[in-house]
């Protein structure tokens, strides 16, 4: 007695080739993803956690946090200090 198949090697073939083209898509969105987190992992590092940087997280904080209590946009806080002791 003859067993029946599944699938033809026709098919089969047809299967492997569509696993492998979504497989390489798979591959190549997470390797664009990982660019884009190595991207944006540089950028916070140089800017956001430079302590020598203005545009660091400490100095905009500080600024912003001062600029809401003074009324002053451009509020800076060694500005602020040199006002206040000179």
């Amino acid at each position: 007695m003859a067993q029946a198949t599944l699938f033809t090697d026709k098919q089969l073939i047809g299967l492997g080739v569509a696993a492998a083209v979504v497989g390489g898509l798979v591959i190549w969105q997470a390797s664009k993803a990982a660019k884009a987190a190595a991207e944006f992992t540089e950028e916070v590092i140089t800017e956001d956690l430079n302590p020598v940087s203005d545009q660091n997280l400490a100095y905009s904080g500080v600024n912003g946090v001062g600029a809401a209590l003074t009324g002053d946009e451009d509020f800076k806080l060694g500005r602020w200090l040199y006002e206040k002791l000179n």
